[in-house]
């Protein structure tokens, strides 16, 4: 019985043992890819000319609320100063405080919005090609860097990848590991 026993789990490991001869895994690392890409280096550009004219209107919305508050606080040191005036010029800068911070908010958001869509066809773009150099290279997992515990150079297709997409990999003494 013993001996029947020993032989089924022979059989049944040795049945698994052609499944994990044939997997081969290997590891990409996007954050090494991406900013040697020309089109996230365009994209970034095009996000900081944003942004600057973003932080421009900002700029200049929060001056004007600077003088008006500046011009508020000169009329309240007048002790004739009418207190309706001073109430109404009170709520304008309240309103205009508000305006600023919901300025810079939706700033970030359209700034994230954009940042998103620009590469939204690089991340495709690197999708398929990750694809591509994995079937080409009969990879049966291809895993991201950050989720290696303990990344073997040799398993690393990222180059392969860049290769793929026209660009030449930086010496390896430049690349980050």
């Amino acid at each position: 019985m013993k001996k029947i026993f020993f032989i089924y789990i022979l059989a049944l490991a040795s049945s698994f043992a052609p499944a994990y001869a044939q997997m081969k895994v290997g590891y990409f690392d996007l954050e090494y890819v991406m900013p040697l890409m020309p089109e996230v280096k365009k994209a970034e550009t095009d996000l900081e000319v944003y942004a600057k004219q973003l932080d421009d209107e900002f700029v200049k919305k929060q001056k004007e609320f600077e003088v008006k508050y500046k011009d508020f606080l000169e009329m309240a040191k007048n002790p004739d100063a009418s207190q309706t005036i001073l109430a109404s010029k009170q709520e304008e800068l309240q309103t205009l405080q508000k305006q600023l911070q919901e300025f810079e908010q939706k700033s970030v958001s359209d700034i994230q919005t954009r940042r998103d869509k620009a590469l939204a066809p690089v991340y495709e773009k690197i999708e398929s090609t990750v694809t591509e150099v994995a079937k080409a290279n009969a990879y049966s997992h291809i895993m991201r860097v950050e989720s290696c515990y303990l990344p073997i150079k040799d398993q690393n297709i990222s180059d392969l990848v860049l290769k793929k997409l026209g660009i030449t990999p930086p010496p390896p003494t430049e690349k980050k590991q």
